[in-house]
């Protein structure tokens, strides 16, 4: 059991890392990985006009990082306006 609680909190603090802020906001009461996960994934599912907007606040903010392939720019483009496309 102790070892699950490890994986869960690591999991968990990994989800974490990855998200924005306003997600972590959305999502601070959820205490395991598991839960986490299923919360996102119900925000990122729900068509809403809130969701609708945060995700074309995404593709507007986007920006280059002259760091990272641009490859890896044009697929985070093309993933957000699918994200769009499919609302």
């Amino acid at each position: 059991m102790e070892l699950w609680a490890t994986h869960d909190e690591k999991a968990h603090s990994i989800i974490q890392d990855h998200i924005s802020d306003a997600l972590l906001i959305k999502t601070q009461v959820c205490v395991r990985a598991k839960a986490l996960f299923d919360e996102l994934t119900n925000i990122h599912n729900t068509s809403s006009i809130t969701n609708i907007f945060y995700i074309f606040e995404q593709l507007i903010a986007l920006k280059w990082d002259s760091t990272l392939q641009i490859n890896d720019h044009i697929a985070k483009f093309c993933s957000l306006e699918s994200h769009l496309t499919g609302m």
